[in-house]
């Protein structure tokens, strides 16, 4: 069985001769090396080859540029070997490592093989021996990188994600979901380096703090990471200090020292950072997970699907013709328009009645008395065809990019999904501003306990299955629920599936809350009470829990905000 044994190596790196020669030292003979040179100087790369030329079992590759995972996906693609095994330029291989794992594939048909570790330092200086434990993966990444074999099949299926600093991290969660084993063999057969070097840099460590926090709670809800969401955030420089501290805190072995810096991070101000790594290594002590839905049937998604699209009006004469255009110049046309007017004037609709009087897709369903908006909503369902599949929404000043619904319907296609949203550009007519990518969310599912702390989804871009939604008996009429009928409608689908979160901005947001219901809406904290209200009564103790969490979250983000102190983002709570 022949195996790939691929090796980045970047920065000019000095010591790289050991790795490469414990390589070729195997006692394992059936391999192959796999080296790119990636953002090296040409000189550097030149000596390497030079240096290596003779052993025919090295292939050398250059890119011009330093981006570790798309060296990994580049030697990926070349691999010519049953599996792959990876190594880093900083570290070394025992001479019976490939052979080891070999063996322990051989006799347990494994598809994934990682091994135990030395750690040393820069120094060669022996610092501990890392024992990998898959339960620790709820919180921190368990597996040492460099230590891994995997069948080249899957590999090539699956590759690395850009995921800053956690690519292999990101990588084994998405390969558990797959119902793929991760196997480890209790040896120590690689010296691991651990570079403080790389530990002490800020901005290293802050993007490899929240990728570990997004994972791990990938982990625990069964969530994937949205690999778009880190071109959308920054490192801020005078958060260098906390992020060092908090990194540091996060690499300490002792249990005792771990929980008393989790008590001195517990408050309100300013530690956020400090106490989602602290909670986070909670988890993984006493085994506290929230991931509630049940598995997944397979679903065979519909070709073309018809939609029903429905657009409560309400008085919006002065945006009704900009938003019915968006929807009608969709790229994807397999639709119907059910419009229900409940104006206090005829205005809208004769408007409607003029410009669209040829137009077959729209129906027109005129209510006379006045109603809710989820009423409006729950009334044009009912009004549907029998061949709809899924129904969709849109306000009356909110509009949709050309190719919308055909990206939409693509990707909820792709992952075989009922229920989804979009990200979405923020428009305030008032001062004529546009914020694009509204949403910094860093997951592809959004579930009910990211819901529990606040709704982050645009009525305007969700998609949903015309059966689930009759299933959780659409929106809510009451006027207990008045002002965030669509926030308790997102909760009780968010309880039977994931939302799909489609990070792409295909919808504009219209923020004129002068002229909408939203100023006269009930205040948050009347909001969250009644929900709150509702799911005790329901004896939905699960979701009380999140909700009280989510509350929490809430209300620390108000009192930073009172007190003027400058938190992380609002993804931050998310996490």
């Amino acid at each position: 069985m022949k195996i790939s044994m691929i090796m980045p190596l970047s920065g000019n790196y000095k010591d790289k001769d050991r790795a490469i020669i414990s390589c070729l030292n195997q006692t394992y003979k059936n391999i192959e090396i796999l080296i790119c040179l990636n953002g090296n100087t040409e000189t550097y790369n030149k000596s390497i080859v030079e240096r290596f030329k003779e052993y025919k079992k090295i292939k050398f590759y250059v890119k011009n540029y330093n981006n570790i995972v798309d060296a990994l996906n580049y030697l990926i693609d070349r691999a010519t070997g049953k599996y792959i095994a990876r190594i880093d330029a900083d570290d070394i291989c025992k001479q019976t490592r490939i052979e080891q794992q070999v063996a322990f594939i051989k006799l347990n048909k494994s598809d994934f093989v990682s091994t135990n570790c030395m750690v040393i330092s820069d120094k060669d200086k022996f610092l501990y021996k890392h024992e990998t434990n898959m339960k620790k993966k709820v919180y921190t990444n368990p597996i040492i990188h460099p230590s891994i074999m995997v069948k080249a099949k899957i590999l090539k299926q699956f590759k690395y994600k850009h995921i800053p600093y956690a690519e292999d991290y990101e990588l084994y969660q998405r390969l558990e979901r797959a119902n793929i084993n991760l196997e480890n063999i209790d040896k120590e057969l690689v010296f691991y380096r651990q570079n403080d070097k790389n530990i002490s840099k800020a901005r290293r460590s802050f993007f490899l703090n929240i990728s570990t926090l997004i994972i791990s709670k990938c982990y625990r809800e069964n969530l994937r990471v949205n690999e778009n969401f880190f071109k959308l955030i920054t490192f801020e420089k005078k958060t260098k200090k906390k992020f060092l501290e908090a990194h540091k805190n996060s690499l300490k072995k002792n249990k005792i020292l771990k929980i008393i810096s989790m008590l001195k991070s517990i408050g309100f101000k300013d530690n956020d950072l400090f106490e989602k790594n602290n909670f986070n290594y909670l988890h993984y002590i006493f085994g506290i997970f929230y991931n509630n839905l049940k598995k997944e049937k397979k679903y065979k998604f519909p070709k073309n699907p018809f939609i029903s699209i429905i657009v409560p009006t309400y008085n919006s004469e002065k945006t009704i013709i900009e938003t019915l255009d968006s929807i009608l110049n969709q790229t994807y046309q397999n639709f119907e328009i059910i419009l229900v007017d409940n104006s206090n004037d005829k205005k809208t609709i004769n408007l409607i009645k003029d410009k669209y009087k040829k137009n077959n897709k729209i129906k027109k369903i005129i209510i006379e008395k006045k109603i809710l908006s989820g009423e409006a909503r729950n009334i044009g369902a009912k009004h549907t065809k029998n061949k709809t599949k899924f129904l969709a929404f849109c306000d009356a000043d909110d509009v949709w990019k050309r190719n919308k619904l055909s990206y939409q319907i693509e990707q909820m296609e792709k992952n075989k999904s009922l229920l989804s949203c979009t990200n979405y550009d923020f428009y305030d007519p008032k001062a004529n501003k546009y914020e694009k990518n509204f949403f910094k969310i860093p997951f592809m599912d959004i579930n009910f306990s990211i819901l529990a702390y606040k709704n982050i989804l645009g009525t305007s871009s969700v998609v949903v299955e015309k059966k689930l939604f009759e299933k959780v008996k659409g929106f809510p009429e009451s006027n207990f629920f008045y002002s965030f009928e669509d926030y308790f409608l997102w909760l009780k689908l968010a309880k039977i599936k994931n939302f799909l979160f489609i990070d792409k901005n295909l919808t504009i947001y219209r923020d004129d809350r002068k002229n909408s219901a939203s100023r006269h809406s009930l205040n948050i904290a009347s909001q969250r009470i009644r929900i709150l209200i509702y799911f005790l009564i329901n004896f939905n103790i699960g979701n009380v829990i999140q909700l009280i969490i989510g509350n929490l979250r809430l209300l620390k983000e108000y009192l930073n905000k009172k007190d003027k102190i400058k938190i992380y983002e609002e993804y931050f709570n998310l996490l």
